[in-house]
C-alpha cells in the first residue's frame, strides 16, 4: 500500500456547479428535471420558481458560482415536490425528498460545515436579486466558512487529528471550494479588485492535510 493516494477530489456536481460551465451545468439539470414532468408538473415548476423570485424571470447572476448551485439546490427540491407530494405516487410510495446538500458536503459527522452550507444556500434565492441584501449574506456566511474550516482543518492536521477520517476530508475539501466562491461573489459585488489570495492560502493548506491523511489511510489497511 505505500502508493496509496488519497482521493480528495471534490463532489461531481459541486465541482461542475462552481466551475467556468456552471450556467451550462445549470441549464442541463434544469432541462433533464422537466423531461421527467408532465406537462402540468412542467407548468407548476416554472410558476413555483417565478413565485419565490417575487415575479422576477431572471436572477442576478443566476448562473455563476454559490448562486448557481443554490439554484440546482432549488431546482432539485422543487422537481421532487412536484413529481411526487402532487404527483400520480401513492402517500404511501412517495420516495424521500432529496439531500442535495448533504450528498455534496457529507453528514456533520466532526463539523458543521454540511449544516452552514445549508443555512447558507437556502436563503440565495430569495436574496439574490437584492444586492446589497446578497453582500450581507455574503459576508455572514463567509465568516462562518471560514472559522469552522479553520477550526476543522486544526482539528485534523494540528492537534490530536481526533476528526481525521476520509469523509473528513472530503467535507473540508468541498466547503473550501463552497468558501472560495463564497468570498470571490461577495467581492464581486463589493470590491472587483479583491481576488486571489485565499485560493491560494487553501493551495497551500492542501499538501499538509493529505500528508497526514495518506498516514491515516496506510495505518488503516
Amino acid at each position: 500500500h505505500a502508493g496509496l493516494v488519497p482521493d480528495a477530489s471534490l463532489d461531481a456536481s459541486l465541482a461542475s456547479l462552481l466551475s467556468l460551465n456552471s450556467s451550462w451545468a445549470l441549464e442541463q439539470q434544469y432541462s433533464t428535471l422537466q423531461s421527467g414532468m408532465t406537462q402540468q408538473q412542467r407548468f407548476a415548476f416554472d410558476h413555483d420558481l417565478h413565485t419565490l423570485f417575487g415575479g422576477n424571470t431572471t436572477v442576478s447572476y443566476g448562473g455563476v458560482g454559490v448562486v448557481a448551485l443554490a439554484l440546482s439546490v432549488l431546482f432539485e427540491m422543487l422537481a421532487h415536490h412536484q413529481t411526487t407530494i402532487l404527483g400520480s405516487w401513492s402517500p404511501e410510495a412517495h420516495p424521500p425528498p432529496p439531500d442535495p446538500i448533504r450528498r455534496m458536503f457529507g453528514a456533520d459527522a466532526g463539523s458543521d460545515i454540511s449544516s452552514i452550507a445549508s443555512e447558507f444556500l437556502k436563503q440565495i434565492p430569495g436574496a439574490a436579486n437584492d444586492q446589497d441584501r446578497m453582500a450581507a449574506l455574503l459576508e455572514s456566511y463567509e465568516r462562518k466558512l471560514r472559522s469552522e474550516l479553520m477550526d476543522f482543518y486544526g482539528r485534523m492536521v494540528l492537534l490530536e487529528r481526533s476528526a481525521l477520517s476520509s469523509a473528513g476530508v472530503k467535507q473540508w475539501m468541498n466547503g473550501a471550494a463552497l468558501h472560495v466562491h463564497t468570498f470571490l461573489h461577495w467581492k464581486r459585488l463589493t470590491n472587483t479588485s479583491a481576488g486571489e489570495v485565499l485560493s491560494l492560502d487553501y493551495l497551500h493548506r492542501v499538501d499538509p492535510l493529505l500528508k497526514v491523511y495518506r498516514e491515516y489511510l496506510l495505518k488503516a489497511v
